[in-house]
């Protein structure tokens, strides 16, 4: 079963892996830039053999991703290509290994693959070079080791969803938020299974106890391995980014109101909708089925208690003032589990149970099962031809360009588009932004053989005007990925502003 999961998601991928990032992924130009930043001071230390912490903030945010870029990177080559497989890989083999599994949890993870795996913002950002996917399929692993103790397993869980949720916010440390999700699962568990309150209230705060405290040992390793040593940039670069997306407290609720009005809206998110409306219904109708039975409505509270804790967590970005598609990919794939479980809990518990015989039903919840995955996936099958349709290569044919050259190696070339049209031609990149990493003094000390700039500098939020300095006209060539148009600029021509 896991290998046929791997194969058919991976396959489904296969007819975008080259092409640019999809069109509507939203406003941000993340998608078509961060891939390359991400993983530039790794291919920049490849090169020099140093590893420059204070060059960008990619690997002091990603440690371990990092790791896995210079070993992949190192082994295999330096191209962009090469690193979308090895996430996309890695992602789809998670997946499979928890759908794989014969918990009740794993069943409801084969059911919601329609959301989790394929639709449209999970699916697209899996075949890129990024991290979040994975890092979310490694919170999934985690509730999966909950559920399994929820189900009667050792106490191994606490320290296996403590060390997954480890990997995930060493592979990114905006996750480091997900920590709290297994021992807050236990409790929300216990909460769910409201008839054994008095019976069942010391194991399940042992659960929570022994997760929190598996949760915390994990979180010390990573300050006292990485946090402590690289404290000073890391406070900067974290703080930097939460005064950008963090509302004030007059904010939260204008906030929290635009971003569910526009995920609400989002016509690419109907399908997830869809699956947990309809879940959340089934879920209470199973939890009334369920009701006389003890040992039942354990096993409920064990399936529906984990992906409601992450739901929970995952909602504290609707808080953020910008929240681009990649931040909500998480929440997605919460709010797909979590409508999946109430599916399974319907079929399981409603279809299967000894009162389903005596209501003499034509139809059951099985119909409705299969009639709402038909439609999801219908959903996802309008968005996947309307993607085919709008592939372009742009940053591949630049990078093929750029290579094909043969005059970039070992050059320094600075902006924030250069670490992703620049991947492959041996170009030594650096990003550029104001108040953030190299403007200023530092910018003006770089001697770099081309400047990549939007017209307006927009994508380095005006550095080099506030620095002093003017960009030479024309462009030696421009290029236009999606609505971003990037010259090329030779610095030899480029003057300072008196």
């Amino acid at each position: 079963m896991a290998l046929a999961v791997w194969m058919v998601v991976v396959a489904a991928h296969v007819p975008f892996v080259l092409a640019d990032a999809d069109a509507s992924l939203g406003f941000s130009r993340g998608p078509w830039t961060d891939e390359g930043l991400y993983t530039a001071q790794v291919r920049n230390a490849l090169q020099t053999g140093t590893l420059d912490l204070t060059e960008s903030d990619g690997v002091i945010k990603e440690p371990l991703y990092a790791l896995l870029a210079y070993g992949v990177l190192g082994g295999i080559g330096d191209s962009m290509t090469v690193m979308r497989l090895t996430m996309l890989g890695l992602s789809t083999l998670i997946l499979a290994w928890v759908a794989s599994g014969r918990a009740l949890l794993s069943r409801a993870v084969l059911l919601g693959l329609p959301v989790l795996a394929l639709s449209y913002y999970p699916f697209h950002y899996a075949h890129l070079a990024l991290v979040e996917v994975t890092a979310s399929f490694l919170i999934l692993a985690a509730l999966s080791a909950v559920h399994q103790r929820l189900c009667g397993a050792g106490r191994w869980t606490w320290g296996v969803s403590a060390l997954l949720i480890f990997v995930a916010y060493g592979m990114k440390v905006q996750f480091v938020y997900a920590a709290v999700i297994p021992p807050l699962a236990f409790g929300v568990a216990w909460l769910l299974n409201a008839g054994a309150w008095r019976k069942t209230w010391r194991s399940a705060l042992m659960d929570v106890t022994g997760s929190g405290a598996a949760a915390a040992v994990m979180a010390g390793v990573f300050a006292a391995a990485w946090y402590v040593p690289n404290r000073a940039l890391m406070s900067f670069v974290l703080g930097s980014q939460s005064s950008r997306g963090s509302s004030s407290i007059t904010q939260v609720m204008h906030s929290i109101a635009a971003n569910t009005r526009e995920l609400l809206m989002d016509r690419r998110l109907w399908g997830v909708w869809l699956l947990v409306v309809v879940g959340l219904v089934a879920a209470a109708v199973a939890r009334r089925a369920v009701r006389i039975h003890p040992e039942q409505q354990r096993q409920w509270a064990a399936l529906i208690g984990p992906p409601t804790a992450w739901v929970l967590i995952e909602l504290h970005k609707l808080t953020l003032s910008y929240l681009p598609s990649r931040y909500v990919l998480s929440l997605v794939m919460a709010l797909g589990l979590l409508g999946a479980c109430g599916l399974l809990a319907a079929w399981h518990w409603v279809e299967r149970g000894p009162d389903r015989a005596a209501r003499h039903a034509t139809l059951s919840w099985r119909h409705g099962v299969i009639a709402a995955l038909v439609v999801v996936l219908g959903l996802d099958m309008r968005d996947y031809a309307k993607a085919m349709e709008r592939r372009t290569y742009v940053i591949r044919d630049t990078q093929q360009r750029l290579a094909a050259e043969g005059r970039w190696n070992g050059q320094l070339v600075i902006g924030p588009w250069t670490s992703t049209l620049f991947w492959g031609s041996g170009a030594l990149t650096k990003p550029v932004w104001k108040g953030y990493f190299n403007d200023g003094e530092t910018l003006r000390r770089l001697q770099p053989v081309a400047i990549a700039s939007e017209p307006d500098e927009a994508d380095s939020e005006g550095a080099y005007q506030a620095a002093g300095l003017s960009l030479a006209q024309p462009p030696t060539w421009s290029v236009t990925v999606r609505d971003w148009t990037v010259n090329l600029h030779p610095p030899a021509q480029t003057q300072r502003v008196k």
